[in-house]
């Protein structure tokens, strides 16, 4: 895998800094998914809006395959598993099937996410005045 190579020179270079860094890029979900539900709260969304969360997701499961060996997996199972098949486990068509998955699923992901909210929003009865 090339992120043993990626966080052997990361660990190096910050020391212990990476190690704090590491385990806090896991808390970015978390401020990713309270950002896009401030925003669905506040507006309507939009099959767009969920297009570029989905990306943001997309972007950070990369980085932390990337920049956390073993740990950064969980998010990149389905592109693993994928790669892993059709490639074998730990080449370089494993490492492009895992960012090709990202970029393609979770972008959809949000999509689709974010237009059921606006279906359901569209669907739900008006209250009582």
């Amino acid at each position: 895998m090339h992120s043993d190579y990626i966080a052997e020179e990361l660990n190096r270079s910050l020391g212990a800094l990476y190690l704090v860094l590491a385990f806090a890029w896991f808390g970015v979900p978390l401020v990713i998914v309270a950002a896009a539900t401030t925003m669905v709260r506040r507006i309507p969304p939009t099959g767009t809006a969920g297009f570029v969360w989905g990306a943001a997701v997309a972007a950070w499961a990369s980085v932390a395959w990337l920049c956390t060996p073993n740990g950064g997996v969980y998010p990149n199972i389905p592109g693993a598993l994928l790669g892993a098949m059709l490639f074998g486990r730990g080449t370089a068509g494993q490492e492009w099937a895992v960012h090709a998955m990202n970029f393609a699923l979770w972008p959809v992901a949000g999509l689709s996410f974010f237009r059921s909210q606006l279906i359901a929003r569209m669907l739900a009865p008006l209250p009582d005045r």
